[in-house]
């Protein structure tokens, strides 16, 4: 086994709301499949085969396989070094794909033949939300905000709206899709579905009625990232027909910092909704979205859960980019001083990734500096107020109500 070897390139077909497909969720703008001219395949127009086979996802088979690092893999490499277990590790421990099983279904060329095992499906933007951590290209909600943003304050994104069609976002619509990836399902393992948000955008529905009636969903796990603003409640039917549901949950903190985060949730519908899916006969995870904003209380949610809901699940995800919104722009003291109280109060695998990712990583130059450019920005637009919210990390940057 390879240190670089990963089996999603060979199993995987990952969209991204604009059609885009790439070969995981986690990959950078070099795992993005392209043409022989250059250019970005979109599922409203290209075909699954052409993304599969595209001479990009070639190339990063053809390196795993020779040992070496693919570009496009460089978040899952960086956690691996800072002790955190990557996409990479956990597609080896849930997907049997040997090195030697992936090089004899490989050509020469790199190319494979299109049997798919695993699925990561966002449909589009569609969402009702604007999280400060996400973006315009995943949430619809965002797109007023970004360009009030993008004139008035001039923030670097990092993920950008222009050039992106109506086309592009709709292209869950296009049945030739659909048609496709249920001939390339037969041996599909699972399925993650996010958005935008899932339960506005219904466009997967028929695809899971299909994988019922082609009897594939017996031996399937569904997978589904939801806001808790809604309730998936005409997909309840299609569960019992599956081998397995998770639902994945996010919860960035509790009370108004949640709100805030999750811009412009409630927290009282949030509860709800959780108490309503507890009641359900699925698997329930709550992922919290670590950035700069919750790094000060990061514990009192994990404790909140563990008070009324000690049976669910709990883990983090973090925010890479834009980088002005990593905790890694807090001053080194502020994040030792809050590590210190993990080592004590929080779980310790959660505890050990968080000293892994940013106790010893270098501040992000000029990241404290972009960061309040945002917020100043953020609660000008949205009549919210950071200090107040967020009032130890507001201090810790130097902004004082």
């Amino acid at each position: 086994m390879t240190k670089s070897y990963c089996p999603l390139p060979w199993i995987n077909l990952a969209t991204t709301p604009t059609g885009e497909v790439t070969v995981c969720c986690r990959a950078n703008e070099y795992g993005t499949a392209m043409n022989n001219s250059g250019e970005k395949i979109f599922l409203h127009k290209d075909s699954i085969e052409s993304a599969i086979n595209s001479d990009r996802f070639k190339e990063i088979r053809q390196k795993m396989l020779a040992g070496k690092y693919p570009k496009s893999c460089t978040d899952c490499f960086f956690q691996e070094r800072s002790g955190v277990e990557s996409d990479r590790q956990r597609a080896l421990e849930n997907f049997d794909l040997t090195v030697s099983d992936a090089s004899a279904i490989t050509s020469e060329e790199g190319e494979i033949p299109v049997e798919l095992r695993h699925i990561e499906i966002r449909a589009g933007n569609t969402c009702n939300l604007k999280c400060v951590t996400c973006n315009p290209i995943s949430s619809s909600k965002w797109i007023d905000d970004y360009k009030k943003l993008k004139e008035k304050y001039e923030i670097p994104f990092g993920l950008e709206l222009e050039g992106c069609s109506k086309e592009m976002f709709s292209w869950s619509t296009n049945k030739q899709f659909w048609y496709e990836l249920i001939n390339a399902s037969p041996k599909l393992e699972q399925i993650f579905i996010n958005g935008g948000e899932p339960t506005l955008l219904p466009t997967y529905i028929d695809f899971l009625n299909q994988l019922v009636e082609r009897d594939y969903a017996k031996n399937i796990k569904l997978v589904y990232s939801l806001n808790l603003t809604n309730l998936p409640e005409g997909d309840y039917s299609l569960w019992k027909s599956f081998k397995k549901v998770l639902l994945h949950l996010s919860i960035d903190d509790i009370g108004e910092r949640n709100d805030y985060i999750r811009f412009p949730s409630h927290w009282k519908d949030v509860e709800k909704n959780l108490n309503a899916l507890t009641q359900t006969d699925t698997e329930i995870r709550v992922i919290q979205t670590v950035s700069a904003f919750n790094f000060g209380t990061l514990l009192q949610l994990e404790k909140w859960l563990l008070k009324k809901y000690p049976e669910i699940k709990y883990s983090h995800n973090h925010v890479y980019k834009p980088e002005f919104l990593s905790p890694l722009i807090l001053p080194p003291s502020f994040r030792r001083a809050i590590l210190l109280k993990h080592r004590v109060f929080s779980r310790r695998d959660l505890a050990e990734e968080l000293e892994g990712l940013y106790l010893n990583n270098k501040e992000i130059p000029y990241g404290r500096l972009l960061f309040t450019k945002y917020i100043c920005g953020l609660d000008s637009i949205r009549e919210t107020n950071f200090e107040r919210t967020f009032p130890a990390v507001a201090a810790a940057i130097g902004i004082h109500p």
